[in-house]
């Protein structure tokens, strides 16, 4: 912009924004925390993603369940990233994000998700040194006691134990300073209980997860577990602990004295659950227009030394047919258990007549809260075969078939027998389901409902499977 007045000439630069009406489908895609991330802290973390040019602000939803229903954290940001707090020890998060300007709104991203670390508070470190200890009943006086930590520890969370006599606590400020190389200080308490006139605080837990303080009208006036008036954790995080911390007290006033009786900080570091479960499966092959049971040889979850309950959460559903558990079809977010698959309980149900192939993904979570995540479960179309017999054993009479049919295996597996009846257009005729617990399978059939025609007869026990023809004449 050029401004004249007479001789005077002013430029002024002007920056224009160009934004579009819409995004033209793309797409914002998270960097951090990574898919499938463990042992993120719980404490503070920030959330980034990839900028997109078109975009003036981004709504960031955060949920402990991928269908969204409950979302804990949301925030519209001005940058391509967002600070995280106050989440869950060990607990799995999903998170999106979506671009928007003065114009219009973009899609969501793909869903990430990652998993809170364990902090552990294993060892306290205790105050050894009481010889600064105690405060004169002069005001402006200053007592404190120092916790030397001789182990390099990267801290996740902090948690102090005091014990203060005190007549007046409300004239004490309590902080808490960490060693040189931190250089940082925090206060714990301005003037508790002021003005209660209530003696002491006695044997009291400083943890930022516990409840507010809550004075008593008797003494001591301050005891239990208790919240500091700030964040205690935060000024230290992802610092090393090495060195000599000191717990303060300042009194301002005269008239009451005190000391500290004892003192201890406790520094937890950020640990990766472990205890993660592996996922076995395979492509899992399905007839045009109808139902399959799916097994624990398609989907099998395990972990070491049991891990019992494996609980699926679905992370996608299928797109050409869908899946229902004892009948009742399952979206995102809904759940599942290994023993409901092997109880033959959930099926994929579909009604495509066309070729077609399907998928669905799941997250995979154990009893210790080990976690398997975003595995894509494929489906693919069956092509009935009468050369196909990798199932051995399997014997079936009479051939034609008028009424009764039996079917025999030898030498069975364990695996649950699924005898499936089609006609020669792939449609499932009949599906019987049993369980197989002898050295000799055996199963009688009553086919009088069955019209007369040529079947493909089905008999699958795990992966193996056996496909025969045979003749209804009823």
């Amino acid at each position: 912009m050029i401004g004249t007045n007479g001789d005077e000439t002013t430029k002024t630069p002007i920056q224009l924004r160009v934004i579009h009406p819409t995004f033209l489908g793309e797409m914002v895609l998270p960097l951090y925390p990574e898919m499938g991330l463990s042992g993120v802290t719980a404490s503070k973390m920030d959330l980034s993603w990839q900028k997109n040019n078109n975009a003036e602000t981004y709504v960031v939803d955060v949920s402990d369940n991928p269908s969204f229903n409950t979302i804990l954290f949301s925030e519209t940001s001005y940058d391509s990233k967002f600070t995280l707090k106050g989440m869950q020890n060990n607990t799995v998060y999903y998170w999106r994000i979506k671009p928007e300007n003065s114009c219009a709104s973009g899609d969501y991203s793909p869903v990430y998700s990652f998993q809170t670390g364990i902090s552990n508070c294993s060892i306290a470190f205790e105050a050894t040194d009481f010889s600064q200890a105690s405060m004169e009943t002069t005001p402006g006086v200053t007592a404190f006691v120092s916790m030397n930590i001789l182990d390099n520890i990267i801290i996740d969370k902090i948690i102090v134990n005091t014990d203060i006599s005190h007549t007046w606590p409300g004239d004490l400020t309590i902080s808490l300073k960490g060693p040189e190389s931190i250089n940082a200080k925090v206060v714990l308490f301005t003037s508790p209980c002021s003005g209660d006139g209530v003696p002491d605080i006695q044997d009291i837990t400083i943890d930022d997860a516990a409840a507010e303080l809550a004075c008593s009208g008797v003494a001591p006036a301050i005891s239990g577990s208790v919240a500091p008036e700030r964040s205690m954790s935060l000024p230290f995080y992802g610092k090393d602990a090495f060195g000599e911390w000191e717990l303060i007290l300042y009194d301002a006033y005269d008239g009451d004295g005190g000391q500290i009786n004892s003192a201890s900080i406790t520094v937890c570091d950020l640990q990766t659950n472990t205890s993660t479960p592996s996922l076995q499966h395979s492509d899992i092959t399905v007839n045009k227009n109808t139902s399959y049971t799916i097994t624990n040889a398609d989907m099998n979850a395990t972990s070491v030394g049991g891990g019992n309950p494996h609980i699926y959460t679905l992370i996608s559903v299928p797109n050409k047919g869908s899946l229902a558990l004892s009948g009742v079809t399952l979206a995102i977010g809904d759940t599942f258990q290994q023993k409901q698959i092997k109880g033959g309980l959930l099926k994929y149900i579909n009604t495509q007549t066309a070729s077609f192939s399907d998928e669905f993904k799941v997250d995979v979570i154990n009893g210790a809260k080990g976690w398997f995540s975003d595995t894509t479960i494929k489906i693919k179309e069956a092509t009935l075969s009468l050369d196909s017999n990798t199932l051995q054993g399997v014997s079936f009479w009479p051939n034609p078939v008028k009424n009764i049919f039996n079917i025999k295996i030898t030498n069975p597996d364990a695996e649950k027998v699924f005898i499936r009846l089609f006609d020669l257009q792939g449609r499932e005729i009949l599906q019987v389901t049993e369980a197989s617990n002898n050295a000799t399978f055996t199963k009688e059939i009553n086919l009088r409902n069955i019209s007369s025609g040529i079947y493909l007869l089905s008999v699958q026990q795990g992966k193996k499977k056996s496909i025969n023809k045979i003749i209804v004449s009823n």
